[in-house]
């Protein structure tokens, strides 16, 4: 009986260690989607220990879809063919799915984990015209995410449609990281015209806030190519057919803002933080430590005779003093188209409701884009 006793312990040890070799450990994951990004739809932490246990082999899985969520998750308002999951800065999210599946996601364009962008195709026998756009967010926040992607009819007018992450200017990332890692996606796009199927010569960018700030940068800055480099990507241009853009600030200058605009503008972290002050005073107080640095991230600083067409649409036309949302003010709008009309560069300024300013806005692109081929 003992030795029956210690072959069968002897055997079921055997099976056990068996067991182990061929299985990995359990792992377990805490996913926490609080205050990531304003489009992410949950907000509590989910312990995946309760009901999903995830082996070594299945880590990634583990994060993807709906496994992360027990089935406790109320999803009424967001059916799971609404919902999608992406990597922002490290952590896995669920999102909002897009309008339409990008062609390519999370293409890379640079060394940053932040440089990514998604492209969505036009069919078309020939090249496309190219929508680029640039998330908003203050250059401190936000993500393409948050951009459902292509809106209304473009790419049935056969424009194909780029969106880009970039690095924020927060923690060690101070300006320009925002703005040159734009310029660089512009770079990389351009150097996919062909395998794409892009004119090069047919880009708008275009974007919200920080991201319409960005692209009047680029409209408005010397081009960044480097035709001697041994890179191809950076011999690209970073020339554009126009900017298109919505609530955009025109400049960072506080000095300029706080004339024209006031207090609820500059107090803005977009205007202080971005550069690497500490305060919206301590800004005005050092400013001979930072204004460099703002007159270079400031496309007023850049405007010169030979820009291309931009076009600007404000909703927020509050009259003086301006008391709220200041950094969004149509009276940015104001200072540019000033100066542009001073030296002759076409510039449209429109005030549109939130509901008709993103239809108008891709009316002028279109027309931009079909007036560029000669239609």
């Amino acid at each position: 009986m003992k030795k029956r006793y210690i072959l069968t312990s002897v055997i079921i040890l055997l099976l056990a260690c068996s067991y182990g070799f061929r299985h990995k450990p359990i792992l377990y994951k805490q996913v926490d989607t609080t205050k990531l990004y304003p489009n992410v739809l949950y907000t509590e932490t989910i312990d995946t220990r309760k009901e999903y246990p995830v082996s070594v082999d299945k880590k990634r899985l583990a994060y993807l879809d709906n496994e992360i969520f027990p089935p406790t998750v109320n999803r009424s308002k967001h059916p799971p063919q609404q919902l999608d999951s992406v990597m922002l800065d490290g952590k896995w999210v669920m999102v909002k799915r897009k309008k339409f599946e990008p062609t390519l996601r999370d293409v890379e364009y640079g060394p940053d984990e932040r440089n990514k962008l998604d492209f969505w195709k036009a069919e078309s026998q020939t090249p496309t015209p190219l929508v680029f756009y640039i998330h908003g967010g203050g250059w401190g926040s936000g993500s393409k995410e948050e951009n459902s992607g292509p809106h209304l009819n473009l790419l049935k007018n056969g424009v194909s449609y780029v969106s880009i992450n970039y690095r924020l200017a927060r923690g060690e990332n101070k300006l320009p990281c925002s703005l040159l890692d734009a310029a660089r996606a512009l770079q990389f796009v351009r150097s996919k015209a062909v395998e794409w199927n892009i004119d090069p010569d047919r880009i708008i960018a275009t974007g919200g806030s920080a991201g319409g700030c960005s692209s009047l940068w680029l409209a408005c800055h010397d081009d960044l190519a480097n035709p001697k480099s041994d890179n191809p990507i950076e011999r690209e241009s970073t020339r554009l057919l126009a900017a298109a853009v919505i609530s955009a600030q025109t400049t960072i200058n506080p000095y300029l803002i706080q004339k024209r605009i006031g207090s609820s503008a500059t107090d803005h972290g977009m205007i202080w933080k971005s550069v690497g002050a500490t305060s919206p005073d301590g800004l005005f107080e050092n400013w001979g430590n930072y204004k460099d640095l703002a007159l270079e991230c400031s496309p007023l600083t850049h405007l010169s005779n030979d820009d291309p067409l931009v076009y600007m649409s404000y909703s927020n036309n509050s009259p003086k003093p301006i008391k709220s949302n200041g950094i969004h003010h149509a009276e940015f709008g104001r200072m540019f188209k000033e100066a542009a009309d001073s030296i002759g560069v076409d510039c449209l300024l429109d005030i549109q409701t939130p509901k008709t300013r993103q239809k108008e806005l891709e009316k002028f692109m279109l027309r931009t884009f079909n007036n560029k081929e000669g239609r």
